[in-house]
Order: structure tokens, then sequence, then C-alpha cells
């Protein structure tokens, strides 16, 4: 299947896509805190609404098939710089699998290989018990992105 993207400002993306954004986290049973709503509150709790970058995958009918909300961040790493991304639900999710992962993984690697400048991506606290996460994995090393996984024991 082919997607259209787009990369818009989260407050575009709460006008256009709330509704659409709201049953595709429904209908694939995502953590709550991944609902336009909550990503709305939290990003303004955190002052960080203004700098927060919306990417969305629609299908040829236009209609939604995946909202990654995200930011774009400076770091340094042994002194050398680094830019990233960092999925929005880094601050708000225990669990974060971004929404149309349990569908189509392959959405995922399309998020990566659509947003430039980017060195590293940061996803933390996914579990490992989920079924999209597997095929994530398997997805994101057939395209030889790569991934380190840091283990965590709960």
């Amino acid at each position: 299947m082919s997607y259209n993207t787009i990369i818009i400002p989260l407050d575009q993306a709460l006008q256009d896509y709330a509704v659409a954004w709201q049953l595709l986290v429904e209908a694939e049973a995502l953590e709550p805190t991944q609902m336009p709503g909550w990503v709305e509150a939290i990003c303004k709790a955190f002052e960080v609404y203004d700098s927060v970058e919306v990417w969305c995958a629609l299908d040829d009918q236009k209609e939604l098939m995946s909202i990654i909300p995200f930011l774009r961040k400076q770091n340094t790493m042994y002194g050398i710089p680094v830019k990233s991304i960092e999925l929005i639900t880094n601050i708000i999710s225990y669990h974060n699998i971004p929404s149309g992962t349990p569908r189509d993984p392959a959405l995922f690697t399309l998020f990566l290989e659509t947003i430039d400048q980017w060195d590293m991506c940061i996803i933390p606290n996914l579990v490992v018990e989920n079924p999209a996460y597997p095929e994530l994995l398997h997805v994101l090393h057939s395209q030889k992105h790569f991934v380190h996984e840091l283990a965590t024991v709960v």
C-alpha cells in the first residue's frame, strides 16, 4: 500500500485530524495517553506545544493510517552533536507503540525515512510482549536501521 505523508504543527493536527486520531488510538487499543486530548494537555503542561511536529500517513482515500507527534532535539554524546527525534509520548506514556505500527510495522520505517535531519530516534518503554514489538524490530532490521535495545527489568 502506498501512503501520502505530511508533517504539520500540533495545532493543525488537532484541528484537522482529532476525530480520526482518537478513533485510530481506540481501534488499535493504544495507551490512552496517545489520544489527541492527552497529547495536547501534556504538551501544554510541559511547555513544548509550539515545538511539536506531527507526522501523518494517509492512504489513497485520505484516511489517517498513522499519526506520530514528535520533537526534534539537539543532544551531545561523548562531545559529538547528535540530532534526535523523540516521540512526544516519551514524556507521557509507559508503553509506547506508535499508531499504525500494530497494523503495519512498515509505517514506522516510513516515518523514519520521511523525517529529515536526524541521527537518532529515541523510543523508550516498548513492551516486548506486545505482538507489534517483534514485527517492528524485524522491519527496522530489514530496512538496515541500527537498533539498540536496552533491556530493563521491572
